[in-house]
């Protein structure tokens, strides 16, 4: 090597250490400015070490006992929550929650869901009027199933736990057969490329950068493409194209309707087979639709309260809870149409925690 190439290759390692480093504080800068900004590409991870395809037909795939959840992990019984024995506690009060991606707490944290916030404003404020001394809230949303897969996993795991009370968290889109779930596990399933793990993947770490999933949304979005309808989310598309009102009316009629009347049926003949089957609420879920000055869909909530009431469950419209400042659903309790903010699901669990107050067991004084 030439005296010249000798002097000039600290010179070019310099420079590009500087590019580097460079790039790495702009890259930073620019995640810090779009979170501190709020924008988000609107785009929510799940990943497919958090599901199983699952051997019970109706409900084709479930969470995977111990795999990762941000902090957390997937406890052993296949819920986003804690550990808790099978057998319940004595003197304790125990609520199962089930429901689709809202009961799970897609887009928040799982100590943000509104299960585990219900349960620690229960810790905080009731068991000194409770008939128990200990309130358990257990957590078994997945996100993508509806009212067939719900009523499933309450039959073949939430009955287990010997509830007292069990609350569906119903969303808007629980008589649709679609699931964005089911259909990339079943393509993974597909996927000759066994060695692929997610888990120590690049794409995984760069998913949890907002510039670069805002990147990924602007050149790679396959499921929002019209020339790729098998990928796109129905539900998603017609809210996005103003469509809301139509599509999920058409959701509550037809088959979909007899979806839902035999799914609370069930519910109710599971709330009735014997005198220690727990008490049944169903909570209806409403939907962040910022572009209308009056929420479109609460004649479409009184119709599913009503047919919930015809058949014996009890009910509760969450709608107000989180529009109380105005006609429409408030956009800080939002993550995106149907999933709420983590103040949003503060605002469920404080709904739910208001029902409760009325509705379960006192204790009694003493000699009562």
């Amino acid at each position: 090597m030439s005296p010249d190439n000798r002097k000039r290759s600290p010179q070019i390692l310099a420079k590009a250490a500087l590019l580097c480093g460079g790039l790495v504080v702009g890259l930073a800068v620019a995640e810090a400015g779009v979170r501190l900004a709020g924008i988000d590409a609107g785009i929510h991870v799940i990943y497919r070490e958090n599901f199983q395809l699952s051997d019970n037909p109706v409900l084709k795939y479930e969470l995977r006992p111990g795999s990762r959840d941000g902090r957390h992990t997937i406890n052993g019984a296949g819920m986003r929550d804690t550990e808790y024995a099978e057998a319940k506690p004595e003197e304790s009060y125990r609520i199962v929650i089930v429901g689709d991606s809202v009961t799970y707490g897609l887009t928040v944290g799982q100590e943000q869901a509104f299960p585990e916030q219900l349960e620690q404003l229960l810790a905080a404020r009731l068991p000194d009027s409770l008939a128990a001394q200990r309130v358990e809230v257990l957590n078994l949303g997945v996100s993508g199933y509806n009212i067939e897969q719900v009523v499933e996993r309450l039959r073949t795991l939430g009955l287990s736990y010997d509830p007292d009370l069990v609350i569906y968290a119903y969303s808007l889109n629980d008589s649709q057969t679609f699931s964005l779930e089911l259909q990339g596990l079943s393509a993974m399933r597909k996927n000759a490329e066994q060695t692929y793990a997610p888990e120590r993947s690049l794409l995984r770490c760069l998913s949890h950068s907002r510039v670069f999933m805002l990147a990924w949304r602007s050149f790679q979005e396959p499921w929002t493409r019209p020339a790729k309808p098998a990928k796109q989310s129905p539900d998603y598309l017609a809210v996005v194209s103003g469509r809301h009102a139509d599509y999920f009316g058409a959701l509550h009629e037809g088959e979909g309707w007899e979806r839902i009347e035999e799914g609370f049926g069930e519910l109710a003949r599971l709330g009735q087979s014997s005198e220690a089957s727990p008490r049944v609420l169903l909570a209806v879920m409403p939907m962040h639709l910022a572009k209308e000055t009056d929420y479109p869909l609460a004649a479409l909530h009184q119709k599913i309260i009503a047919e919930a009431d015809r058949q014996g469950l009890e009910t509760l419209d969450l709608a107000p809870a989180l529009m109380p400042d105005g006609p429409n659903t408030q956009s800080a309790d939002f993550n995106d149409p149907f999933h709420p903010s983590p103040r949003g699901h503060r605002r469920v669990a404080l709904a739910l925690l208001g029902w409760l107050e009325k509705n379960i067991p006192q204790s009694q004084p003493d000699g009562g």
